[in-house]
């Protein structure tokens, strides 16, 4: 399987991008486990390399609210498909 093989980079310190049939699904970001403001700073570096990542797949904030609307708004439709039948 290929999550077991996989599993080291779970707990490394870089970004891991998640692939379903070759597209992104999501990502993970490792984070260590400390305190409070270490886990602010963690949240904040987590933010930037999300940043820098969507960048290089050319993806703005702009897109992933579109997305993210277009998302809910099927889920509405289809949640009154559901209610009609």
């Amino acid at each position: 399987m290929q999550v077991k093989r996989r599993l080291a980079y779970i707990y490394g310190e870089t970004p891991v991008e998640v692939l379903r049939h070759g597209h992104t699904v999501g990502f993970y970001f490792p984070v260590k486990q400390g305190s409070k403001s270490a886990d602010i700073a963690a949240l904040q570096a987590v933010a930037a390399q999300f940043e820098y990542l969507l960048s290089q797949k050319g993806i703005s904030e702009d897109d992933i609210v579109r997305e993210f609307r277009q998302m809910c708004e099927a889920d509405r439709t289809n949640k009154r498909k559901d209610l009609d039948e």
